[in-house]
């Protein structure tokens, strides 16, 4: 079992850990005890997160899964730079529902900082129309969005699952998911993610200093692009607590 629950019913978190490089989860005493600022990475090898701009936090209530809280004005979760961060390929995923009605663009919901030059985030347009990978590897690449309004990605949760592996066996380098389920990819990218000594930011822009109105669950991150089947796995393994 991957973490002791907090008013929730005592069911297996049965997430894939092949390759886990941060998992956190509000709701798990060992994640998050409810208190303080410290977002302890359980199960996964890179570094844990900091609660920033007084960022709030609900814990479980019956079936549903405990949260973080962003007012869109300096609530955020951040992490330092970490080896483990340096992949090749990756899998971003996290559950967020994220609320209408904030302005703001560019902002990250799960990923390393850097603007442009991000070695992989997921994140809003410029035009705060759609959500958005982009990884960089020699130079900046962007694979296949989803459209905030027409795929409903506000005032409700959704599970967000992005990838990007250059040597896929498929030749689709970049694949979204939302909710289980394959949504777009693309063949697009030049080569495989290069380093970087910057860490994570969770649900703002450091480098267009913007930040997102919304809640978050469980976020994980990957080594390695998950099958088809690994992220229907996470997807049914933390449901239950959000929709």
């Amino acid at each position: 079992m991957l973490g002791t629950k907090l008013g929730i019913s005592d069911k297996q978190y049965n997430i894939v850990t092949d390759g886990l490089v941060v998992n956190y989860v509000p709701g798990f005493l060992n994640s998050y005890p409810g208190s303080g600022t410290t977002v302890t990475n359980i199960n996964g090898a890179g570094p844990n997160g900091t609660l920033g701009g007084g960022t709030a936090y609900t814990g479980p209530s019956g079936n549903a899964g405990g949260k973080f809280t962003f007012d869109g004005t300096d609530d955020e979760i951040t992490a330092a730079d970490d080896a483990a961060l340096d992949v090749t390929a990756v899998t971003l995923q996290c559950w967020a529902y994220l609320l209408s009605g904030d302005t703001g663009a560019n902002w990250t919901i799960i990923g390393r900082p850097g603007g442009a030059s991000s070695r992989y985030k997921i994140r809003a347009s410029s035009s705060d129309s759609v959500i958005l990978m982009q990884i960089y590897d020699s130079t900046y690449r962007q694979g296949p969005s989803l459209n905030i309004s027409s795929d409903n990605l506000q005032d409700n949760w959704n599970f967000l699952s992005f990838s990007y592996d250059y040597n896929a066996s498929d030749g689709q380098r970049f694949k979204v998911y939302l909710n289980g389920v394959l949504d777009s990819q693309s063949t697009t990218g030049g080569g495989t993610i290069a380093t970087d000594t910057v860490g994570l930011e969770f649900m703002t822009s450091t480098a267009d200093s913007s930040f997102k109105a919304g809640y978050l669950g469980p976020c994980m991150i990957y080594d390695r692009e998950l099958t088809a089947g690994e992220i229907l796995q996470n997807y049914n393994a933390t449901k239950d607590r959000y929709v």
